[in-house]
């Protein structure tokens, strides 16, 4: 694993913008040039040649290095949730819980509402929150907008920060 100290000579980091740049020419790219690509899940990584091999870093936890010090010892979480903006306002240490509680809708969502659902055959929707690693079920509402008032009520009590 690479220390700060390593880092530091090799790439700057921007906290404001959540930019990586080169510290000094290497081979074709110059120096202050933009270092990361996006990997497929929309994170950006970093890759660096150690030991006669590359290695691939995520960039938000080359930030964390960078401005603490240290390797983070949970997951890191983006804030407002786009994985690529690695600005150290938007960049927090989170348990796996926490993190996933910091998701948006998913990609089979019928509702429009996290955590909302009607069930087939049923008029009324069904409102969950995810608690604890179980999925507890929070009441049946005539609308989805109601359901969804009382998942995002649940959540803020159940997740606090976290919550999205």
């Amino acid at each position: 694993m690479i220390t700060q100290q390593e880092l530091k000579a090799w790439i700057h980091y921007d906290p404001a913008t959540g930019q990586f740049t080169r510290v000094e020419r290497r081979g074709r790219w110059a120096k202050g040039s933009t270092v990361g690509s996006m990997h497929p899940k929309g994170y950006v990584w970093v890759c660096r040649m150690e030991g006669g091999r590359n290695v691939n870093y995520m960039a938000h936890r080359l930030a964390w290095l960078w401005m603490t010090g240290e390797w983070p010892t949970n997951e890191i979480d983006h804030i407002n949730g786009v994985r690529s903006d690695n600005r150290w306002t938007n960049l927090r240490q989170a348990t796996r819980e926490q993190n996933n509680q910091n998701t948006g809708l998913r990609a089979d969502n019928s509702s429009g509402y996290k955590g909302v659902t009607r069930p087939k055959g049923r008029t009324k929707w069904h409102a969950y929150i995810n608690e604890n690693g179980r999925r507890k079920f929070l009441g049946s509402y005539p609308t989805a907008e109601e359901a969804n008032q009382a998942a995002i009520a649940a959540r803020q009590v159940a997740h606090g920060e976290f919550a999205r």
